[in-house]
């Protein structure tokens, strides 16, 4: 069996209970020891109870703890968490709290922690490699010690090191140029063998070379310059020994030089020991600011309880100390140093040459420079003492001031609880009155009790009586209803034959409009149209016959189903009525049952009233115990406080006297500073401007005494504030000593109402006992008026199930009476509808018809004004030939005169108009403003013409070419099959070329637009003089073929991002049209249209009445719609009103009157069922199959080659599958969306492939070619969503070349299609190196392969013999609704195509 450790709480709980045990024991045997308190101190309560409210001793003590926790704990975490619990206000929360919720803070601050301490082991490690020496040394230490060293690395050690690399650094540079300064002092004034070594150590600049030569190489030079001196001096001596002064000076000589040597090496010995003193000195300097501040920092802690950071400033002390005896030591170097250069100084002044005396007084004054810095260092060291000891006085003080409240606050509880043990002993009596009085109320509700039980068995009886009455009228209002419903059932019977009728009338409907909708006006479909509508009239009619017979049946039933209804309704009525009153006689049973049983509960309320003042009573005399065995222990508590508070004021008394002696002995080592540093001022002084030895005395001294007066200051500070804090703690102690005695005299009290709450408890006890006996008589009698009452429930239930059946039977005969009456409505609304569309259907078959005539009438009227206009241009041509045949016969005939007349004419008008314009360029170029304007204005009307010339010229190349094209193609389709479409049309040229020879001369262009007629002339001209030499014959043949069949449409157009053009419409003439007759027709040509915020723009047509052309004047109109399905929907002009859409002329513009702008969404219709592919037979090696009616046939050689390149793509396609697979996977591990599809028909069919083949076989004879014309014989498709998509391609087509594979061919149908509704993908070819197979890679949305799939059965309706063009311009309606739902995915069309 799996046990687990107890809680915490659990304990807790535990061992207050055994406190209690023990105190109660305690009390029968007749005193409370005193060990019986417990060893833990007790609770301090924070809250009064009321003076009738008992506390809850163990909530209170659970609120103690989780309020320490909240106000002590070292964690946020776990404070904020103990605050949440304190919040709650529940004992429940609290125990959680310190059962699990502690434990869950903790691991919350744990983690908190971890994450600090990885944070700063980060900045650690990132300071043990780019840090200074100092802080480098001290991350390195922090990280070898763990990660508390680390938290204090960062929090102060960091700052202290980068202090001591900065300090370092200066010192650093400072001792450089001090030496530095010092060799060119040597230099200076040494010999030459010095100067030659030391100028050019300076002139390199090398700081260690100049070092080493102050150390070292400056005695080794200046002893080579002493031996050279002395063999000159020897040499003088041999040369002239007479002369002996001269040798005299040489040992003069010898002696000063050796003075000097030993003076100087005196002050370099002086020198380093005034800088191992001087840093010393800073170092312990350092220490006792950094003390400081450390106080200063813990101070705001203290007043939260914090202690000082005492092992901090221990150490700090032993770090002053190690700098003071450092210094002490470099100041004995120092004196040492000073004792020499003073004896040396003695045997240069007795040699007589003084030079370098002034080196030994500037030794002298750095020996004392180095004193000083050795008696500040020393007073730093006391600083620091006194900090210590001044840190811990306030902490012994801060002890016993705690410890003092505490005994304060313990005997406040103990008074508290004294008073709280009196109030539970009085609420104790009161509870022993309240049991006593709830035993006199439970004795009177028993009689309450059996008086109701009697009651309630006559109420019985009745409700008996009212449930057969009730049953009976059930059974009648039933078999009413049943007749209801059958004439409901007859009702529906006849609605399904109007439903039958609706059905066949809203199929004819939606044929009407496939029929309307897919023609889009076009004149080769007005058969169709008119057909539709016949067939629509004569369905609507005999379709309206059938909903007006079924309408009347529907009528009758319902009529029948209403007045059985209402008889079921009144039965119903009469059981309701029944069931009502036994429903009464239920509730007065029930309502004396619930009086016995209020009475029983009530006595039971007054038993568990006298039982929970019993038990509260005992309660509070348990309580009342334990609050004494608290009270005690509170007391006792008191008495430890105060011992603890004495402890801590004798504590503060020995640090303050540590801190006073710590003061005395700073201020004595801070005035021995003051001789030594004079002294060095007053020698170095003289020399500060010309020696740096001498000005780092000064400035060692002057610090010296800043340091020994701030330090000594601050050490008589820390012991003053020592002394304040051992008299405020002696002052607490005293305080604490107060609190005992008046705490133990509460105890007392607290253990006397403790006796007096038990005797009250025991007399509440009987009077709860015999409360309980009175509230088991209330419940007998309660139990017998509860069986009345439930068999009247029984009774009066059973008249509500008849009542029920009754109603729900009365309710189902309304249901069906109203459904049938619904039927009928809709019945009428339907046969109305039905009739509605009959009338629909013959008005629009009689506007078409109406519109058909016009239209004949329109066309009649045009081919007679064309015809008009033809004979008229062909005579002129005539005329004008015959002109020139005369001409060639006869200059002097009539018809060559008057044509010769009309060219001068024409000749000397241009010529005339030729000197016009140079006439006026010259006067223009006079200043003439006149003669300006119309020299710019004919300029215009010469580039205007050039302008139409050009284009005629182009137009005529154009043609040209086409028709060379149609020749081509008739000469090639004229070898295999007769009547070919292109020699139809070159025929039917020639034929209308011989009818109307006017077009030779473009004479009809000629009256409307003279310089494109120009154009058009002169590019029949240049063409036939570069074919004559080849029989050609201009541009004869472009005439030819230049015949375009024009259609009459309606007023439609698609609308696309809200524009459309509607090519040509015809519009009934207005009456008030000049010479035009009533009901003449006009054509509108080339209508722009722009719907912008509902508005429907129409502007830049022209309309043209027999021949003319006029500006058609802009419309505005209100565009009629859903404009939110305005993209892609088939807008439309229409008649307003019922009224005729007219064209009229005012002052030269045409205006279109009667007009209104609509628009619609074609309905996407379900895709037709996929054909059923056929299966091709294999014979003696000839593949067959047949489609559609059609036989196709591979003969055996062919067949054979198809076999054989299919069995090679299989092959390939099994080495190419996997490089796919891999290629997609790597994609799809960055894109997820993407995947490849299709995978098991990456092979194209063999049958399917063979069908192709012979597709392109009747095109193309050569089998080998047509096969390597096939590129999707292996083919493979990649889908990824619309935001991976772009990368996927432009991923999936380098992967693809970096496998090796040939990119071929990239079509981009995004880019191709974006401004049309047609296919949406990527299609790709490519070609595998290894097995030279060409696959087929399309790229899709999920969206774009979906389209695609779905539009593929209205695709194969091409394929498919003897589909109308109908039918063929429907399905590509459609497709393009299936396109326009997939959107484009950002930056497709922006995918670059390739090899197109």
């Amino acid at each position: 069996m799996r046990t687990t450790e107890p809680s915490v709480a659990s304990w807790r709980r535990r061992s207050i209970a055994a406190v209690i045990i023990t105190v109660l024991l305690a009390l029968v045997g007749g005193t409370v020891p005193a060990v019986a308190a417990p060893q833990q101190p007790a609770p301090v309560l924070q809250l009064q109870s009321a003076a009738n409210e008992p506390v809850d001793e163990e909530y209170e003590f659970y609120k103690q703890l989780v309020q320490d926790i909240a106000d002590h704990a070292e964690d946020v975490e776990v404070r904020d968490a103990a605050k949440a619990a304190l919040a709650a206000n529940t004992k429940e929360k609290l125990i959680w709290f310190l059962d699990h919720g502690e434990t869950e803070a903790r691991a919350k601050a744990a983690e908190r922690k971890r994450a600090e301490a990885t944070e700063n082991r980060r900045k650690v490690e990132e300071w043990a490699r780019t840090g200074g020496p100092n802080v480098k040394a001290g991350a390195q230490a922090a990280l070898n010690s763990g990660d508390q060293a680390i938290r204090d690395f960062v929090a102060y050690g960091y700052e202290i090191a980068l202090k001591q690399d900065k300090q370092q650094a200066e010192d650093d540079k400072a001792e450089r140029e001090r030496i530095t300064a010092r060799v060119r002092d040597m230099v200076e004034h040494g010999g030459p063998q010095v100067k030659i070594e030391g100028e050019a150590l300076l002139l390199r600049g090398d700081y260690a070379l100049i070092r080493e030569f102050y150390l070292t190489g400056y005695a080794e030079a200046n002893k080579r310059d002493h031996d050279f001196q002395a063999t000159v001096e020897q040499a003088l001596i041999d040369r002239n020994k007479a002369i002996t002064e001269l040798t005299a000076l040489a040992r003069r000589s010898e002696a000063a030089a050796n003075a000097r040597a030993e003076i100087l090496r005196a002050n370099i010995n002086a020198v380093k020991a005034l800088d191992d003193a001087t840093t010393a000195m800073n170092m312990a300097a350092k220490a006792a600011h950094r003390s400081d501040q450390i106080l200063q920092e813990d101070k705001p802690g203290r007043a939260n309880g914090q202690k000082g950071r005492n092992a901090d400033l221990d150490a700090l002390r032993a770090e002053a100390t190690r700098y003071a005896d450092t210094a002490a030591r470099a100041s004995l170097a120092a004196a040492e140093a000073t004792a020499q250069a003073q004896n040396a100084a003695v045997r240069l002044i007795d040699s007589g040459m003084t030079n370098g005396l002034d080196w030994a007084k500037v030794t002298i004054a750095i020996g004392g420079a180095a004193e000083a810095a050795s008696k500040a260092a020393e007073t730093a060291q006391h600083a620091t003492e006194a900090t210590l000891a001044d840190s811990r006085a306030l902490d012994a003080n801060a002890g016993a001031q705690e410890h003092a409240n505490n005994a304060k606050k313990y005997h406040d509880e103990a008074e508290r609880q004294a008073q709280q043990a009196a109030s539970l002993a009085a609420a104790a009596l009161k509870q022993q009155e309240i049991a006593i009085g709830s035993r006199d109320r439970a004795a009177q509700q028993k009689v309450i009790a059996q008086n109701a039980a009697a009651k309630a068995r006559q109420h019985a009886v009745n409700a008996r009586n009212h449930r057969l009455s009730a049953q009976s009228a059930a059974s009648n209002a039933v078999s009413k209803a049943q007749a209801a419903v059958k004439a409901h059932s007859d009702a529906v019977d006849a609605s399904v034959r109007e439903q039958a009728a609706i059905d066949a009338a809203q199929k004819t409907g939606r044929e009407l409009k496939t029929a309307t909708s897919v023609c889009f006006g076009k004149v080769s479909f007005a058969e169709q149209v008119e057909t539709a509508l016949r067939t629509a009239r004569d369905e609507a009619i005999k379709q309206g016959k059938d909903a007006d017979a079924a309408t009347k049946d529907i009528a009758e039933a319902a009529g029948r189903a209403r007045s059985e209804a209402n008889a079921a309704e009144a039965w119903a009525g009469r059981a309701r009525a029944a069931a009502a009153a036994a429903n009464a006689e239920a509730e007065r049973a029930a309502a004396a049952a619930r009086a016995a049983k209020a009475a029983a509960a009530r006595a039971d309320q007054e038993a568990v009233n006298a039982r929970r003042a019993a038990d509260e009573a005992n309660r509070l005399a348990i309580e009342a115990t334990n609050v004494a065995v608290a009270t005690q222990a509170s007391a006792d508590q008191t008495r430890l406080e105060a011992e603890a508070a004495v402890s801590e004021a004798n504590a503060a008394v020995w640090q303050s006297t540590i801190a006073d002696r710590a003061s005395a002995a700073a201020a004595a080592s801070a005035s021995m500073i003051i001789d030594p540093a004079r002294m060095a001022e007053v020698i170095a002084r003289p020399y500060a401007g010309i020696n740096g030895d001498a000005r780092r005395a000064l400035e060692t001294a002057a610090k010296a005494l800043l340091i020994g007066e701030e330090q000594s200051r601050s050490a008589r500070e820390k012991a003053e504030e020592a002394a304040r804090a051992a008299t405020q703690a002696q002052d607490a102690a005293t305080r604490a000593i107060g609190e005992v005695k008046p705490a133990y005299e509460a105890a007392a009290r607290a253990a006397k109402s403790a006796e007096q709450a038990a005797q009250y408890a025991v007399n509440a006890h009987n009077a709860a006992n015999e409360a309980a006996q009175h509230a088991a008589g209330a419940h007998s009698a309660a139990s017998a008026a509860g069986q009345h009452a439930s068999s009247a429930r029984a009774d009066a239930v059973g008249a509500g199930n008849a009542a029920a059946v009754a109603s729900s039977a009365a309710q189902s005969a309304g249901q069906a009476a109203a459904a049938a009456e619904a039927i009928h409505q809709w019945a009428i609304k339907a046969t109305d509808s039905i009739h509605a569309f009959a009338n629909e259907v013959s008005t629009h078959l009689d506007q078409f018809l109406d519109a058909k005539e016009r239209a004949a009438e329109a066309q009649r009227i045009a081919r007679e004004a064309e015809q008009r206009k033809k004979d008229e241009l062909n005579k002129e041509f005539y005329d004008g030939l015959m002109g020139v045949v005369a001409c060639k016969n006869n200059a002097a005939s009539p018809q060559c005169k008057e044509l010769a007349a009309k060219v001068g004419e024409a000749a000397a008008t241009a010529l005339e108009s030729l000197a016009e314009y140079a006439r006026d360029a010259a006067l223009c170029h006079g200043g003439d403003p006149a003669a300006c304007d119309r020299f710019n204005e004919a300029t215009k009307k010469i580039g205007n013409f050039a302008v139409e010339a050009a284009k005629g010229f182009a137009e005529g190349a154009v043609n040209t070419w086409n028709g060379i094209v149609k020749l081509a193609e008739c000469g090639v389709q004229s070898v295999s099959q007769a009547n070919t479409p292109a020699c139809s049309e070159i025929w039917a040229g020639i034929k209308d070329l011989a009818d109307n020879p006017y077009k030779l001369i473009h004479l009809d262009v000629w009256h409307e637009n003279p310089g494109k007629a120009f154009g058009l002339l002169t590019f029949d001209i240049a063409a036939a003089a570069a074919t004559a030499p080849i029989g050609g014959s201009g541009s004869a043949l472009s005439k030819t073929l230049g015949v375009v069949a024009t259609a009459v449409t309606k007023a439609t157009t698609k609308i696309a991002e809200g524009l459309g053009r509607i090519g040509s419409f015809v519009v009934k003439l207005s009456d008030n049209v000049p010479n035009k007759l009533p009901g003449g027709f006009g054509e509108v040509i080339n209508l722009s249209v722009k719907v912008e915020n509902g508005i429907a723009k129409l502007d830049g047509a022209i309309a043209a009445i027999d021949g003319r052309l006029y500006k058609l004047e802009s419309i505005t109109l209100r565009a009629e719609g859903d404009l939110s399905r305005l993209e892609g929907s088939i807008a439309r002009i229409e008649p307003k009103g019922g009224l005729d859409l007219k064209l009229t002329i005012e002052n030269g513009v045409a205006k279109l009157e009667n007009a209104t702008f609509k628009f619609e969404q074609m309905e996407k219709l379900p895709p037709p069922k996929p054909l059923t592919p056929p299966k091709g037979v294999v014979k003696d090696g000839v593949w067959e199959m047949e489609e559609f009616g059609q036989k196709l046939r591979l003969e055996k050689v062919n067949n054979e080659a198809v076999d054989r390149f299919r069995e090679k793509a299989i092959s390939a396609e099994s080495e190419i599958t996997p490089k796919l697979k891999n290629v997609v996977n790597d994609i799809k591990n960055d894109l997820p969306s993407v995947d490849l599809e299709g995978l098991a028909h990456s092979v194209k069919g063999a049958d399917s492939l063979k069908r192709k083949v012979v597709d392109k076989l009747s095109k193309n004879p050569d089998i080998d070619a047509v096969l390597g014309d096939v590129k999707d014989a292996v083919r493979y498709t990649m889908v990824a969503d619309d935001a991976s998509y772009v990368a996927a391609v432009e991923r999936g087509i380098a992967a693809l070349e970096a496998k090796g594979f040939v990119k071929m061919e990239v079509k981009n149908s995004w880019l191709q299609n974006r401004y049309v509704d047609k296919y949406r993908g990527i299609n790709s070819v490519w070609k595998d190196p290894k097995t030279g197979q060409i696959f087929e890679f399309q790229f899709h949305t999920p969206k774009s392969l979906a389209a695609k799939t779905v539009e593929h059965p209205w695709y194969e309706l091409h394929r498919v013999p003897g589909t109308t063009q109908l039918e063929i311009d429907h399905a590509i309606a459609q497709a393009e609704l299936i396109f326009a739902d997939v959107p484009f995915p950002t930056g497709a069309v922006r995918i670059p195509e390739f090899g197109q």
